[in-house]
């Protein structure tokens, strides 16, 4: 019930200057496709990239390769990534540039592959050029990295669909050049988490957060309960998704930096008579497991500077730990469903699938622009999995799970973490 068609052209001169600096766009006509979704650029010897107009995604730029990650994408069905491609001085020669834009569409992995094109580094007349690729579906994934060949390995999976609900197991892929690591259970670096607060007005305050990750990779996320009468701004993102959800203050990464150590803040600004408490998380995938480790709170005093750092290790008790086992948590804030159906113009009702697939239990909501049809409420997700089988027998074949929070649709990932929920297939 989404429609097709995604397209990703490339535009840049085939010759660049040592010392140059061109900008080069991708036309990503994505059509009704919502949710996940990432650009890859890679780069040959000599050329490098940096961040002109992203369209809101989270950008990083490590060895060869640009990064574009959107947990929602851009509600324009065309839209336009802009960057910056510099040739190094001293540089000449012939290098490469290529691509892919994949994405989710009912739970299955799609890919639009940019062809490799040489860039010429030296003074031949520059003039643009474009290719246009479909998309197509595939599980496991090669990327064309100048003319190397990069064997995926796909012993763990991510299923995310294009509501922007994300089920994880572990990882997306493993690759020689993006490798997703597993530690064992016993940590050969423990997992150190520090955070500060700095008075900046009597108003203002600063919150610095320190992760020393060691190797883990793939999804994380860290959480700050947001105070009441107190508004949050980012500051640095060190390459995750900042977003206020709620109460709660929220750095996604849908991939970890390979880098072992983080630094994430933001301001908080707004008016306090009595001191207020930050309680924070940091949720990771290990084992097949979500792991969670806990800050020791820290108090913030009104109109007094405050520097307090606090940090956290493998022994440290939990001290708000949502996850950890709270079935109120279960029962009253986060549930599952199956969706039905998303429709961007169309007259369709709750009638059309009790009529014609024989569900009872069906609800509306208007989300991303589409109205979209679920159905079932369930506190575990294993038996939401087992609903979505049941809708499939009954002729909707890309029914799949969501999630919802207080009134408010999640990823189904952030749903598993917040109640220590394993994923099923």
């Amino acid at each position: 019930m989404f429609d097709n068609g995604v397209t990703a052209q490339l535009i840049i001169p085939e010759t660049i200057k040592p010392g140059e600096t061109v900008v080069a766009e991708v036309i990503i006509n994505k059509g009704n496709t919502g949710g996940f979704a990432k650009l890859q650029i890679d780069v040959g010897q000599g050329l490098s990239i940096a961040e002109e107009d992203s369209k809101g995604a989270t950008f990083s730029f490590s060895g060869n390769t640009a990064k574009w990650i959107w947990t929602a994408l851009p509600m324009q069905s065309e839209f336009k990534v802009k960057f910056k491609v510099t040739a190094n001085v001293g540089s000449s020669g012939s290098s490469t540039i290529s691509g892919k834009f994949s994405y989710i569409l009912n739970n299955a992995k799609q890919v639009v592959e940019i062809p490799t094109k040489n860039i010429q580094i030296g003074d031949k007349p520059a003039e643009a050029i474009s290719q246009v690729s479909p998309a197509q579906p595939t599980n496991t994934e090669t990327t064309s990295i100048t003319t190397a060949s990069t064997e995926v390995n796909n012993t763990n999976t991510v299923s995310v669909n294009s509501s922007t609900n994300v089920q994880v197991s572990v990882n997306t892929e493993t690759t020689t050049n993006e490798a997703t690591t597993v530690t064992s259970s016993t940590e050969s670096t423990p997992i150190q988490i520090s955070r500060t607060i700095e008075s900046l007005s009597p108003n203002a305050w600063l919150v610095k957060i320190s992760i020393q990750k060691g190797a883990i990779k793939g999804f994380a996320r860290y959480n700050d309960v947001l105070p009441s009468g107190l508004k949050a701004t980012v500051e640095d993102k060190d390459g995750s998704s900042f977003f206020v959800d709620g109460n709660t203050i929220k750095f996604v990464w849908s991939s970890l930096p390979e880098k072992s150590n983080l630094q994430i803040s933001y301001k908080l600004s707004g008016n306090i008579t009595t001191p207020v408490t930050l309680n924070g998380d940091f949720s990771y995938t290990e084992n097949n497991q979500v792991r969670t480790k806990n800050l020791q709170p820290d108090v913030i005093q009104p109109s007094t500077p405050v520097s307090v750092p606090s940090s956290t290790t493998e022994s440290a008790p939990p001290q708000t730990d949502v996850a950890s086992g709270s079935v109120q948590a279960k029962q009253t804030v986060v549930w599952f469903s199956v969706q039905l159906g998303a429709f961007l113009k169309s007259n369709v009702s709750n009638s059309y699938f009790r009529n014609k697939y024989q569900i009872q239990d069906v609800k509306k909501e208007e989300h991303e622009s589409y109205k979209k049809f679920y159905s079932g409420n369930f506190q575990e997700y294993k038996q939401a999995r087992d609903y979505r089988e049941e809708v499939k027998i009954k002729g909707i074949q890309d029914a799949f799970v969501i999630a919802h929070k207080n009134q408010v649709r999640i990823t189904v990932q952030e749903a598993l973490m917040i109640t220590n929920q394993k994923w099923y297939p």
